[in-house]
This record gives C-alpha cells, structure tokens and sequence, in this order.
C-alpha cells in the first residue's frame, strides 16, 4: 500500500508544478526513466524513499524547476550523497571534490558512469536530467543516483573502475566571512550569508580598517558571492552598498517597489490560509480573518476569470494576479566610503543564491562594477514559497507561488542568470586553481 503512496506523491508533484507554482509556467516537465520505476516499483510493493526521491528530483530537472525541494524527514532516511563532486568538459567528468572513501582526487578524470561514456550519457538520457544540459548549470548527480560505478583515468596509462558510495550527506560547511588583502592593489571580500547580518557588519568593519590603513588606496574590490546562499535582510545591502555605488544615491532608487505576480489558484488560496492559521500565535483574531477574507476573495476572482476561456496557456496566466511589493528602504542615503576603491568585481557561480543575486543586480549597472564568472541561478526570479507534507511517507515538498514581472514577460534571470561582464567557462584548470578570482585579478 505504501508503493502506492510514493507514487501518489510524485503524481502530486507533477501536478502542482504544472498549475500551482511559479516556477512552472516557464517549463512543464517530461516523464523520466525513475518515474517509470517508481510507478512499477509501485504496482510490485517494491517502491522506496530513495526511488521517491530520485524520481521527484528528476521531475523538477527536467522542469527547470530548480528553486523547488523535496526532501523526506522520515528519521530513519539518511540524505546521501556519492560522496564527490564533478564538472564537464567536452567528452569527461573532472572530479572537483571528493571524499577520500571514493577513491576519488581532484582533477581526476571519469570517462564512463555505469560503463557508459559521458557523450553516449549525454545523447541517450532523453529527459534533460542535468539541470541544464551543455549550460554553466549543467549537474551530473541525478545521474550517479542511477549507475553503481565510474570508470576512471587516474594518469598511470589505465582505466579504473570504481563502485559508488552511498555515503551519508555530511553538515554543509560554515559560511564563510572575510576581507583579506590579496595584492597591493586589491582587497578580497567573501561573504557567504546576506541574512547573517551581524556577520555581514563584521566583515565590512574589517574592510573599513584594510582600506584606513592602506597607505596607497586599493584599487580594486572583489565581492566574492560564489557561496552567498539564501536570501538576504536589506540591512545587509545596506551595509555592503557604499563601497559598491559610483556616487551618492536614494537606496529607493537602488531597490525600488518591484511588480510581482501571484498564483492564486484553489490549491494556493488553500495552503495559504492553512499556512496564516498554523503561524498566526497571539495574531489578532480580526486582522487573521482579513487576511483570509483576501486570499479568498483573490481565489474567487481567478476561477471566475478562467472560467472565460479554455485555452489551457491563458488559463495559467489568468491564475496570476498582480501585487506590488514596496521598497524595504525609506529615505536611506548610500554614499560612497571614503578611500573606495574605484573598480569593483562581484564574483557569481551557479551556487549564488537568490539573495546574493538581488545584491548583484541592483548594482550590476554601476560604471564601476564588472560581474565576472558563470550563469548564475535566477533563483531571484521566485518568491513566496509553499510547503506541502506528505505524513504517510514523510516527505516534504517546497515551491514558490510568485514571479518577477520580468519573468512573466520573458525577460526575467531563471532561464539565463544574471547578464555577466565577463563570462568564464568550467575547464579542469579549476580543480586546483581558482579561474575566477584569477581573472578578477589580472582585470
């Protein structure tokens, strides 16, 4: 009975991307060979909470989907991992990181996952389980999930073959904050949390004390956003944006009210007002019902717009609602810093989180900032995020509800990232050395 209720669930995930979340109106998805064997895994009582999750995630890849999570938080699952990281280039897999269990070192070459070489991989996998495929974006461990091994050239002239590990998915590392000195000319700041905001504080102090003790001014900044995940507080822009700008401007103008547009369909209004209840504590009982009375009388107004049409494109956008979101800033003043230096780099990665990207775009057209690395997430597209559980199997699944207005008009970052000034292509140079901040040097 419980086969039936994975399969129950990742129908359900299909569905609410295909009509609830923001996300999907950019791509719907295509079936994928774990959907196949979770649906006969099913049938045969065989279904497992790794299949589940193999075939949900895979569904989101080929979705474009990659701000959704699913996730189980059944104690008994343990996330894992194969224990290494790889990028691509051109026919092999360069191993990026690893865990020492695999066998596995940085630089080494995969020629082959499960006896298949990487093109044969790339051409026979009909379902775009990569995240996007031939793209910065491009991710290889949907794929590890469905082999037992990796064909490796380790530089002595022979193949190897190594069986992948299930290895328990360790913490995530502590996010890093820093201002160091890296040349005469040019101070490196590395931020990895926009809503750690006393850490945030922290690291601009010392910036403030590297730049009053210089005694010839530095010329260049690098931002280093590459591991700034999650969203940000606008007290951490805030504090970042005077070594940014090129002259004194109204944070308003930086980061006015923004258009965005919400899916208000019957699921939605439903999880919404489910979501206002649990969270509503002390809340006042007469503002509570208002906001209901809202998310009600919104839900309405789209099922009696669709109700006008049957055609089915029309019908998502007629979901959507618009909201303008205000400004998080009043009468703020951003001045430059006294002794700033007159270049500054912002380092992006595809890991660059909504947040960090918020940050990046707001100030990408300053005459004095150059974004320099690789396609970037565009996570900054979404807002808004819905949870649904699924208590028979322990899972969990989150999505957004809301989208930029640039998105909706086809000009948002979800499917292209943030425009870069200098864009630098993933070689195996970068197993041992860091391009990136290389190029931002040598500008």
């Amino acid at each position: 009975m419980k086969g039936f209720l994975y399969y129950s669930a990742y129908a359900n995930i299909a569905e609410t991307i295909r009509m609830d979340a923001a996300c999907g109106r950019r791509a719907f998805g295509n079936p994928n060979a774990a959907a196949g064997s979770l649906a006969t895994a099913s049938m045969n009582a065989q279904a497992t909470p790794e299949l589940f999750v193999l075939a949900a995630r895979q569904y989101l890849a080929t979705a474009g989907a990659s701000v959704c999570k699913v996730e189980m938080y059944d104690p008994a699952y343990a996330e894992w991992s194969c224990g290494f990281t790889a990028k691509r280039e051109d026919d092999f897999l360069y191993v990026t990181s690893a865990d020492p269990a695999t066998g596995l070192t940085p630089g080494m070459r995969i020629v082959a996952v499960g006896k298949n070489t990487i093109p044969f991989l790339l051409k026979d996998t009909g379902a775009d389980i990569f995240w996007g495929r031939g793209t910065d974006r491009e991710d290889w461990d949907l794929v590890y999930r469905m082999y037992d091994s990796v064909d490796v050239f380790p530089g002595d002239g022979h193949v190897k073959r190594l069986d992948l590990l299930h290895l328990p998915r360790g913490e995530e590392p502590a996010p890093v904050f820093s201002a160091t000195s890296v040349t005469d000319n040019a101070v490196l700041v590395r931020v990895d949390s926009l809503a750690d905001l006393s850490s945030v504080q922290k690291t601009v102090s010392e910036v403030e004390r590297l730049l009053a003790t210089q005694s010839t001014p530095y010329a260049k900044l690098i931002l280093d956003l590459r591991s700034c995940t999650g969203d940000a507080v606008p007290e951490a822009f805030l504090a970042l944006l005077p070594y940014l700008v090129d002259a004194a401007i109204p944070a308003k103008t930086i980061m006015g009210d923004r258009k965005v547009w919400t899916i208000y369909s019957k699921h939605n209004a439903e999880r919404l007002i489910d979501a206002l209840n649990k969270a509503s504590g002390s809340a006042d009982p007469a503002l509570l019902q208002d906001m209901i009375d809202g998310i009600e009388q919104k839900a309405a107004q789209v099922l009696e717009a669709k109700r006008s049409t049957l055609d089915q494109k029309e019908r998502h956008l007629l979901a959507e609602l618009p909201e303008v979101i205000p400004s998080p800033f009043e009468d703020e003043l951003v001045e430059p810093v006294p002794h700033a230096p007159k270049e500054v780099c912002i380092l992006v990665d595809t890991t660059t989180g909504a947040g960090a990207e918020k940050l990046a775009e707001s100030v990408m057209h300053m005459q004095k900032v150059k974004l320099i690395g690789r396609t970037t997430p565009g996570a900054l597209d979404y807002e808004n995020y819905l949870t649904i559980d699924y208590p028979d199997i322990m899972a969990r699944f989150t999505y957004p509800i809301t989208r930029t207005d640039a998105n909706r008009q086809g000009q948002g970052y979800a499917s292209r990232g943030l425009p870069l000034n200098i864009h630098i292509p993933w070689t195996h140079k970068e197993c041992v050395e860091d391009v990136i901040l290389k190029a931002a040097l040598d500008l």
